[in-house]
């Protein structure tokens, strides 16, 4: 057993990660001050009010953090290779001839992005455009995401979930309606997808996301700002119809206000 001589490198990293995480935060809100979030698309309503009037989360624990924070190392990993990548001379990479139809390719990386009507801010983790011969700026949208074997399985096994959550889905269709109303990075998304890496074997699959879900994402968030000046949270309405919440699993431990939220969900899933 180690003694009280030597500090633990656990604790050590359970520290290092809680100081970044609050770090985090800080310039999360000071950003978001009265924004909505954009990787909280397609979850339950009532989160985006209570983050819209400045209730408090409840603290997260360093186990919840470790999860976090592999996203975020797996995020950066993608995020050098890409750089790489861009920094070899394309020409060897993409035959740039009309056989392919190719003149141009651009890459952005956890780029910002936001709209002002609907209040949303967010970063998206990858776009690729390319522009063809026509001049036309095409933009190919991904988004990373890892998940354990259960996870996984649902989406890619022999027998996937018939009707799984769709929340990443609202979020890539979040990000996407917004780069198409900018128009600055391409004048048309032509492809969506999340990349997601199952961390107990490394295998990496895509799963493509309908280009309809950035007309639904819209409409979500139309639906969230209706609510934004009501004096209380919205009413409880499970499902896609009300999305409060839109999956009941939402009331357990990841929700960041089960402690003040009243959902009976949450009692239903603590009995």
């Amino acid at each position: 057993m180690i003694d009280t001589n030597c500090p633990n490198p656990i604790d050590i990293y359970n520290r290092y990660i809680t100081i970044k995480n609050e770090e985090k935060a800080a310039v999360r809100n000071k950003n978001n001050h009265e924004k909505y979030s954009a990787s909280g698309a397609g979850l339950c309503i009532r989160k985006h009010w209570y983050d819209y009037n400045g209730y408090d989360k409840k603290v997260s624990q360093a186990d919840d953090l470790r999860r976090m924070r592999l996203g975020t190392v797996m995020g950066e990993d993608f995020d050098k290779a890409i750089e790489w990548f861009s920094g070899i001379n394309l020409e060897a990479q993409v035959p740039y001839d009309e056989g392919y139809g190719v003149k141009d390719l651009k890459f952005y990386c956890e780029k910002a992005i936001s709209h002002k009507d609907l209040n949303i801010n967010g970063h998206f983790d990858l776009l690729i455009v390319v522009t063809n011969q026509d001049n036309r700026k095409l933009g190919y949208l991904f988004d990373y995401k890892t998940a354990h074997s259960f996870k996984f399985k649902n989406l890619f096994g022999r027998k996937p979930d018939p009707n799984p959550s769709n929340n990443y889905e609202y979020q890539l269709g979040t990000y996407g309606f917004m780069i198409e109303e900018d128009g600055e990075l391409c004048d048309e998304i032509k492809y969506m997808a999340n990349i997601y890496i199952n961390k107990d074997n490394s295998i990496m699959k895509m799963k493509e996301a309908h280009l309809g879900y950035m007309r639904a994402a819209k409409t979500y968030w139309t639906i969230v700002n209706n609510y934004q000046s009501h004096e209380d949270p919205p009413a409880f309405s499970a499902g896609s119809s009300g999305r409060a919440p839109y999956q009941t699993w939402e009331c357990g431990k990841y929700c960041a206000y089960t402690e003040i939220c009243d959902t009976p969900y949450k009692k239903k899933q603590e009995m």
